[in-house]
């Protein structure tokens, strides 16, 4: 019993390395060892001007790289390194956590990267783990947009307003999707799907997502 007075004796990281473009925003996830301590608190600090913390929350404000020292209450550290590359449009998309999300439907593979690539970058596009050459098909939630930047990768999953089933489209598929998970009759458990369902941007899933992705469908609105 007294062995869970303990104090931290290390800190552990799921990554000591991250990549993340300007204007991103992601969380570190690190937890102060062994598990049976009591004081589990862990500081996050930087002297890097590129980039802003609060908690563990990175957001990247410009290019070159940055470091991040994490702290027990007692002294133990881990650092963890930032590279901030500037290759990706932010403007019309919101880049968080490695997802790309506010992507409108009805969007070609083609249209998508000509959108959000500022440079002629190298990338992949993955749909369920399968590699996508096509860029004429619609680009749907769920999708894998990987971007190599020299030695280093970012995988990024999409999230496209609206289109929870996927296929790249806003229609009645996705209502019914929605009104069955609202009804407690079906689950939404993956994060881009929860995210495209969220149109009001709430961090909820309610009725007002459901008026108003039935409002775009009828041309009532332009936009989700």
């Amino acid at each position: 019993k007294l062995q869970s007075l303990k104090e931290a004796t290390g800190i552990v990281l799921e990554k000591s390395s991250y990549t993340i473009n300007v204007g991103e925003s992601l969380y570190i996830n690190a937890t102060a060892s062994p598990q049976t301590i009591i004081n589990k608190v862990l500081i996050y600090q930087t002297t890097s001007p590129n980039i802003t913390l609060s908690g563990n929350k990175v957001t990247a404000k410009s290019t070159g790289d940055a470091n991040i020292t994490i702290r027990t209450t007692n002294g133990v550290t881990k650092n963890v390194s930032v590279k901030v590359i500037d290759e990706l449009n932010s403007q019309n998309y919101k880049l968080r956590n490695n997802m790309i999300t506010k992507v409108s439907s009805d969007l070609t593979i083609s249209e998508f990267t000509n959108n959000i690539l500022k440079k002629s970058s190298t990338y992949q596009i993955y749909k369920d783990g399968n590699k996508i050459n096509n860029n004429n098909i619609l680009i749907g939630t769920n999708t894998e947009f990987v971007l190599t930047t020299g030695a280093s990768s970012i995988n990024y999953i999409i999230s496209v307003s609206g289109d929870v089933n996927g296929d790249g489209q806003v229609n009645v598929a996705d209502l019914v999707k929605i009104n069955r998970y609202i009804l407690g009759l079906s689950s939404i458990n993956i994060e881009a799907e929860k995210i495209a369902a969220d149109v009001t941007e709430d961090n909820k899933i309610l009725i007002n997502d459901l008026v108003k992705i039935n409002r775009y469908i009828l041309e009532l609105i332009g936009n989700l």
